[in-house]
């Protein structure tokens, strides 16, 4: 009678499969996967700070923050007529947002039996569900700020999503605006659609002067796609008192154009799963309308995301690992640091359709 190590994976057969599933996750990190949707819709930071070691060599060191500051100034003042030696001075607002950055972890497990039994394709699976999860992490941040934003604050110190926030939160100035729309008046129709756009497009920033808000982008749950197409391509609608177009007659019907379509106003259309999760009947008809491709501004500052830009993969599959020798499973896992937080509430707009 001899010993026998059933399951057992040999150094050679280990480095094969270490190599294998690195490069399968390599490669799927990298795939150009088309419902990644955050980096469209988000100023993403890289969470990863490099620096010198300090100690007169060339010597570099990395570090992951517990939050990341994202940094703004705002102007507060205008131009003013001269009278005299009276100069007037604006205090100099500078402003920031913290985002906080977490740890998050994803991993794959699987008996030693079923492992020899179908190897290849767990060599095969293992590396895309793994990308998978990594890569679909910061939608799913991100939709469940967008899903909370009623009950999350802002720099502002109000909720993100709301009525009635500040318009100058230094205090430079009065008057405050509205990022939350409710009602009839949130259908997600192409005359809503509009008047939203008109209504952002009329902030002021703290100085009183326009923000030049572009909103440029439409965001919907797939429950509310066809009508974000309607509302967005359509060139010629169908209106009436349900619908009205500005100064139609009541229990009128007419043929007219689509201004949002006409004007290219949208650029475009994210259809989000990851809105729904969670199963809330309001977020299957909620809607949100952006700004993220107005070049003056220099990203998409309506959602601040934070990420290190590679992730951390683990295996056990050696006959020494605690899993493999008292467990009987093989495993591999994934970490990666993210966080997300509420950017400036200016350049984005929820609607919840009734």
């Amino acid at each position: 009678m001899g010993i026998q190590t059933i399951g057992q994976v040999t150094p050679q057969e280990l480095l094969v499969f270490t190599a294998t599933i690195h490069a399968g996750l390599d490669q799927a990190l990298n795939d150009n996967a088309g419902d990644i949707h955050y980096p469209n819709i988000c100023f993403v930071k890289n969470a990863v700070e490099t620096y010198n070691g300090g100690d007169g060599t060339v010597q570099w060191a990395q570090r992951i923050p517990d939050e990341l500051i994202f940094n703004f100034s705002p102007p507060t003042g205008q131009m003013e007529e001269l009278e005299g030696n009276n100069k007037t001075f604006h205090p100099l607002v500078r402003g920031a947002i913290r985002v906080k950055v977490k740890q998050y972890h994803l991993g794959y497990k699987i008996s030693k039996k079923d492992f020899l039994n179908d190897v290849y394709g767990t060599l095969a699976a293992v590396p895309r569900k793994l990308a998978r999860g990594a890569r679909k992490l910061g939608d799913i941040l991100v939709a469940r700020l967008l899903r909370n934003g009623k009950v999350t604050k802002d720099y502002t110190k109000t909720n993100f999503f709301a009525t009635g926030k500040p318009l100058s939160p230094s205090g430079a100035r009065t008057g405050s605006f509205n990022n939350l729309f409710t009602g009839a008046g949130a259908a997600l129709t192409s005359i809503n659609l509009g008047r939203i756009i008109a209504e952002m497009m009329s902030l002021t920033n703290e100085d009183g002067l326009s923000l030049n808000v572009m909103p440029d982008t439409l965001i919907v749950p797939p429950t509310l796609y066809p009508e974000a197409v309607i509302a967005v391509k359509m060139i010629t609608n169908v209106f009436s008192d349900g619908n009205p177009a500005p100064g139609q007659v009541a229990g009128t019907a007419a043929h007219g154009a689509n201004w949002v379509a006409m004007e290219g106003m949208i650029k475009r259309v994210v259809k989000m799963n990851e809105l729904l999760i969670g199963g809330a009947s309001i977020d299957r008809k909620t809607w949100y309308v952006a700004e993220t491709m107005n070049p003056d501004r220099g990203g998409a500052w309506g959602i601040l995301y934070a990420e290190t830009p590679n992730v951390d993969f683990m295996q056990s599959m050696a006959l020494n690992d605690y899993s493999v020798a008292f467990l009987n499973e093989f495993a591999w896992g994934v970490e990666r640091w993210a966080g997300v937080a509420p950017g400036l509430p200016h350049l984005i707009a929820r609607c919840e359709q009734p």
